[in-house]
């Protein structure tokens, strides 16, 4: 069973990194090589933003919630500034909530947002695309267009060659897109949503529940965590809040997010590729509105993809 294999009760196999990533070459037609440091391919589905916030009552209940960047997560920092902080009890603040994560006495409820991991992708692509390009003229945003060998940055901002390239350099120079050659927020933007899962496997705790879609988020968020981690926030809470997105790559004003989508929706090498390296999201994360994209099923159901995926022998992936 190819879902149990890659995330068994919401635990992302990460030993399996290398041959998603050996897999996503193959569609692409990419020659395989021989990757001496698989952990610098392996941030793909380690490395997580971490935590956003925990709220601790006077009675000792606690809730946690797991950024998930590109889901709306600023947003949902400042709703709990607003509505969580002031209420009496403890509130911690991104990764000060690491010694809450590691207290086994807390038995917290851990909850967090995501999207359709395709969708989640694109936009961190759009993301990352945007801030280089403004890069050009503010030398303090992204130092990831200097890399010496990523050669996206060589085609013409907006354009689908652009993209390709990119999904080609990060199978490729993996090293110089991941977690140590730039600015280290960057890759965020783009990596697996199941990193967060792999981060809690490693403090010894599960995720509670999780809200599957953006949309209409901000009427269902307050309610999902009311409802998700009873006893922890008072009713008041739970009222819809304002929102509005403070990235200019919202705006898509390059078509850098409308390039990304075209390729994805052209279905060719690079979009089936991209399904490969979200294969993980899609095993970990039940219940997506949306499901599996169709060009997706087809991908893991080929004999090449199910294959190679049944044969691996994985250790345990709580360590690194």
């Amino acid at each position: 069973d190819i879902k149990n294999k890659l995330c068994p009760k919401m635990v992302p196999q990460v030993g399996l990194t290398g041959t998603l990533f050996s897999l996503a070459r193959d569609e692409m037609g990419l020659r395989q090589w021989n990757s001496s440091n698989a952990k610098s391919i392996e941030d793909f589905y380690r490395n997580s933003p971490g935590p956003g916030f925990s709220y601790t009552t006077s009675k000792g209940k606690t809730v946690i919630y797991m950024n998930t960047w590109k889901a709306a997560h600023e947003t949902i920092l400042l709703w709990a500034k607003r509505n969580v902080r002031p209420l009496e009890g403890e509130f911690r603040y991104k990764f000060d909530v690491i010694p809450v994560l590691n207290d086994s006495s807390k038995d917290p409820c851990i909850v967090t947002m995501i999207r359709d991991p395709v969708s989640h992708f694109l936009s961190g692509y759009n993301e990352i695309d945007t801030r280089i390009m403004e890069n050009e003229y503010n030398q303090t945003r992204s130092r990831m267009a200097t890399a010496p060998k990523a050669l996206f940055h060589r085609f013409h901002y907006g354009t689908k060659q652009r993209f390709e390239q990119f999904v080609t350099d990060i199978l490729s120079v993996p090293d110089t897109l991941g977690w140590t050659n730039f600015l280290k927020t960057e890759p965020l933007h783009y990596y697996s949503m199941s990193a967060t899962l792999h981060l809690l496997e490693k403090c010894g705790v599960r995720m509670t529940a999780f809200l599957p879609s953006m949309e209409d988020f901000s009427k269902k968020w307050p309610k999902f965590v009311y409802k998700s981690c009873p006893g922890i926030l008072p009713e008041n809470t739970t009222a819809s809040f304002h929102t509005r997105s403070s990235h200019e790559s919202s705006k898509d004003l390059f078509g850098i997010f409308k390039a990304a989508k075209d390729v994805w929706n052209e279905g060719g090498p690079t979009a089936r590729a991209i399904c490969v390296l979200h294969s993980m999201d899609y095993a970990c994360w039940e219940g997506l509105p949306g499901g599996i994209p169709v060009l997706c099923k087809e991908v893991y159901s080929s004999t090449n993809f199910v294959t190679k995926i049944l044969d691996v022998k994985v250790a345990s992936s709580i360590h690194g």
